[in-house]
């Protein structure tokens, strides 16, 4: 016979796995509350089975410009940097007449090539406010000056070209950010956030696990809405070490010379981090010119004002 204590010990296990300890009402948050944790996990792999690993980064065809690489990694900031890395990237390419750069402007070629769309509406807009092929800097901080928005209305339009760029080659999205998931974490988030003070509201302990699953929504749709395109977020992963001024990333990647980094790393502000060959006194010339050409180029194309794009 059995004794009376295991009688309900054995009662008290059947209680608990029919749930028969707490009431109708509990039992019902409990379950939704586990449902909502459980679909959480979910979304959490779910979400991590998106994310890319670096070794697939098809950097390889996609040959950013400076221009391009910052802003995919840094959006439209420091406008000046980009604009310094991508003439001196022409004058890498060959695009400028050789021993024309100097920090005041350059003599562009008749016929760059191959060119982007942007860069050959800068090239229009270059030669809108200077003379010609003969880029005078002096000449477009005038207009800079005597135009005011107008002037930055049209240099805003070379980043929105880049953006198309950017979004033509999938690396963003059309409007810069994942509206589609951010709006469903959302909604589901304000939903079991509503549900769980309900059940608060009620005194019902189990409506806190629905809290807990609706922060963690929350935070799945701040996450997401931050979020590139998977080919973006490669990208962004692979050169995200730039941004610190990190090169030992790229050493066995032949697509990425020294050259190459360092325009990048000058678009992004960062070039002073990296480390350099060169000779102390190289090296102190070139920081020289580039520090300058890019004080240069603020004061002609930023001038005083906060730029940004719209």
């Amino acid at each position: 016979m059995p004794s009376q204590s295991t009688e309900t010990t054995q009662g008290l296990i059947t209680q608990i796995l029919n749930f028969q300890h707490i009431s109708n009402t509990s039992k019902l948050w409990l379950l939704l509350g586990v449902g909502i944790l459980i679909s959480a996990i979910f979304v959490y792999f779910l979400e991590k089975s998106k994310h890319p690993k670096v070794s697939n980064v098809p950097i390889k065809n996609l040959r950013l410009t400076p221009s391009q690489v910052s802003f995919l990694l840094q959006g439209p900031l420091k406008p000046e940097n980009s604009l310094a890395a991508t003439f001196l990237d022409w004058n890498r390419k060959g695009w400028i007449q050789e021993n024309t750069l100097t920090e005041s402007g350059f003599l562009l070629k008749e016929q760059p090539g191959p060119i982007t769309k942007s860069e050959e509406y800068l090239i229009d807009f270059l030669q809108k406010h200077s003379k010609g092929r003969n880029i005078d800097f002096s000449l477009i901080g005038k207009s800079q000056k005597n135009q005011g928005d107008e002037f930055y209305s049209d240099l805003n339009q070379w980043y929105y070209l880049l953006k198309e760029e950017l979004i033509e080659r999938n690396l963003l999205y059309p409007s810069h950010r994942n509206h589609g998931n951010t709006l469903v974490y959302g909604l589901l988030s304000i939903a079991f956030y509503f549900i769980g003070f309900i059940g608060i509201w009620l005194k019902i302990q189990a409506a806190l696990l629905t809290l807990v699953g609706a922060t963690i929504y929350f935070f799945f749709a701040l996450k997401t809405y931050g979020k590139l395109p998977t080919t973006g977020q490669s990208v962004y992963t692979y050169l995200q070490p730039l941004r610190k001024g990190e090169t030992r990333t790229f050493s066995g990647d032949q697509n990425l010379n020294s050259e190459n980094l360092r325009l990048y790393a000058i678009a992004l502000g960062s070039y002073k981090k990296m480390s350099s060959n060169l000779s102390e006194t190289e090296k102190s010339l070139e920081d020289e010119f580039i520090n300058s050409f890019i004080e240069n180029t603020k004061k002609t194309f930023i001038g005083s004002v906060s730029f940004q794009i719209i």
